[in-house]
């Protein structure tokens, strides 16, 4: 049996490209299944920080009545309630941008996103709200979501 090289090299280039090929749709799949299982991850990070946002208020009557007197009137409370409301009120709003920074990565859910102006309006439908905003909340937080904020704010306003 006479070997033709030619032909046993075709072989071989051939079965290597096959590997290849099989390999990146392997690859392929894998980089999409991460990256599914990561906007999961994300997702269900942002909301076990909500829900303990939301469980402070539903749990403890004193932080419950905390909330609706800031909101109310941010300068009507006292020092230390202030600054107890100032920190309950960055932690809520830090959800709303860490939400935002999620979307601009693709980790998001569309209809989350869609909510978020709602939120804002509602919140800032309260004076407390809009006191704590031009007081601390749009010093503490980035620049690039105070932005946002404010013009969501801004075209209720206009509205």
């Amino acid at each position: 049996m006479v070997m033709n090289w030619e032909a046993v090299s075709a072989l071989s280039e051939a079965t290597g490209m096959v590997a290849v090929v099989i390999s990146i749709i392997y690859l392929a799949i894998q980089i999409r299944l991460g990256r599914v299982w990561s906007k999961k991850q994300a997702f269900e990070g942002y909301l076990a920080l909500l829900f303990g946002w939301f469980s402070k208020i539903s749990t403890d009557e004193n932080t419950a009545r905390l909330y609706n007197a800031g909101r109310a009137s941010f300068h009507s409370l006292s020092d230390d309630d202030r600054v107890r409301f100032a920190y309950l009120m960055l932690e809520k709003f830090a959800c709303l941008e860490l939400l935002r920074e999620y979307d601009k990565d693709q980790l998001s859910k569309r209809e989350s996103m869609e909510r978020i102006p709602d939120w804002i309006k509602a919140e800032f439908a309260q004076p407390g709200i809009r006191e704590w905003w031009v007081d601390q909340g749009s010093k503490a937080m980035a620049s690039d979501f105070v932005t946002y904020v404010n013009a969501v704010v801004s075209e209720t306003e206009n509205s």
